[in-house]
């Protein structure tokens, strides 16, 4: 910031305060509340696809561990747990 080569946030931090006294510190956009609504919808689905993966995969490993075979129709498991039976 303020072309400096060293970046410490103390000279952050005079940066900014020139840049405010200057009146020219530029504005953050914020996106509307639908608009962050919908963003962290698409995250919250993206952190539990993912959980549901890792406990499929934990699910197989353990499995595998103590030798419990499985027929390989049943190794993906379905909806409502129905593979684990």
């Amino acid at each position: 910031m303020m072309g400096n080569a060293n970046k410490t946030d103390k000279l952050d931090a005079k940066g900014l305060a020139k840049l405010l006294h200057l009146d020219s510190l530029p504005t953050v956009w914020l996106p509307p509340g639908e608009i962050r609504d919908e963003r962290e919808l698409h995250r919250a689905r993206m952190a539990l696809s993912k959980l549901r993966t890792t406990l499929k995969n934990r699910i197989h490993a353990t499995l595998a561990k103590y030798a419990h075979q499985q027929h390989s129709a049943q190794r993906h498991l379905r909806r409502g747990g129905q593979g684990l039976a």
